[in-house]
């Protein structure tokens, strides 16, 4: 017969930034509650979690506590450290009404996955226009209910931008190739940055 190791022992394993985090918190004031009594399937997406190199979080029950892994940490920018357990709404409140229902669409038992997702955030003490390609998956309790849900994610923001300003190189280079006149030129040039940024 195998000997099975209390979760307390084995809990938040690892050296990495978050694990040390999490078996440094109290967990009484949380709403998970102390790690002993967390659902097997909770467990096992944690340390799963603190294990992945992909940035990952996972949000839980009807807070949706929101815990992360160290790759994840540049994307919280100044959000980090946040409190472990943070209810997701409050942790990322700018970027709720376009997550929501996708969320609810996670929370209803369907995967979800969106490529290069514009959002608006103030991670870094100024709004900013960041792009990810992420998924989300629903994350199942003892009873087979979905009780929360497991994100991998990778922003995309660099590759985005430039992606965009290889477009707009080319879209200028053939707009400003027939023109021969300087005056012409110029204006055509400004009137298409004017439409790029706005």
């Amino acid at each position: 017969m195998a000997y099975m190791v209390p979760f307390t022992h084995t809990a938040f394993l690892g050296d990495s930034q978050t694990a040390a985090r999490l078996r440094d918190h109290d967990w009484h004031a949380s709403p998970l509650g102390p790690p002993e009594g967390w659902p097997p399937s909770l467990r096992m997406a944690v340390d799963m979690m603190l294990h992945s190199s992909f940035p990952t979080f996972i949000a839980w029950g009807p807070q949706l506590a929101f815990l992360h892994n160290d790759a994840y940490i540049p994307i919280l920018g100044e959000r980090h450290p946040a409190v472990p357990a943070m209810p997701f709404a409050q942790l990322w409140a700018e970027v709720m009404p376009e997550l929501s229902h996708l969320i609810e669409r996670t929370l209803a038992g369907n995967s979800v996955f969106l490529q290069d997702m514009e959002l608006n955030l103030l991670r870094n003490g100024y709004p900013e226009r960041a792009w990810f390609t992420f998924s989300y998956a629903p994350l199942h309790d003892a009873r087979g209910e979905v009780a929360g849900l497991t994100c991998t994610v990778m922003e995309t923001t660099g590759h985005v931008l430039a992606a965009r300003r290889a477009a707009f190189q080319l879209k200028v280079s053939d707009a400003l190739a027939p023109l021969e006149d300087q005056g012409e030129v110029i204006a055509t040039a400004s009137a298409l940055l004017g439409v790029e940024l706005g």
